[in-house]
């Protein structure tokens, strides 16, 4: 049981009980009362490091969250046979600390691509699912 992200450590989780708003980026949209807590952070890397796994799909659902996980996540996605998957959500980035600029930068500096799944005409602005890809 651990937060996925970016470091290892231990991270405050806000936890809205049995709501999917469980997050580690609290914005002022979230619809419920959010409790925070301290739980041990992993990251991708060191999880799949660790057990060693070579996963070919990665899903990546964290509120607002997704580019801290993918920064802990630079060794596994160099596996170009590998699926990414991302529900995108931008409202949240701010409270993540990080911007669409920072998204594109990571990308563009680990050769992946962006392709929306969920019909967004722009996945840095827009909620939705999208894949990446290596070039």
């Amino acid at each position: 049981q651990a937060a996925v992200g970016p470091e290892e450590g231990e991270v405050t989780f806000y936890m809205a009980g049995t709501h999917p708003s469980n997050t580690l980026a609290p914005t002022t949209v979230d619809p419920v009362k959010l409790t925070p807590v301290k739980v041990k952070a992993v990251t991708v890397d060191g999880f799949c490091r660790q057990r060693q796994l070579k996963p070919t799909i990665l899903k990546i659902d964290v509120e607002g969250w997704e580019l801290q996980v993918l920064r802990g996540a630079t060794e596994v996605i160099q596996n170009p046979a590998l699926t990414i998957c991302v529900e995108m959500h931008p409202y949240a980035w701010e409270s993540a600390g990080y911007t669409r600029n920072d998204f594109m930068s990571y990308l563009t500096q680990h050769k992946l691509c962006i392709a929306p799944l969920t019909g967004q005409t722009d996945v840095f602005a827009e909620y939705g699912e999208v894949q990446l890809f290596h070039l």
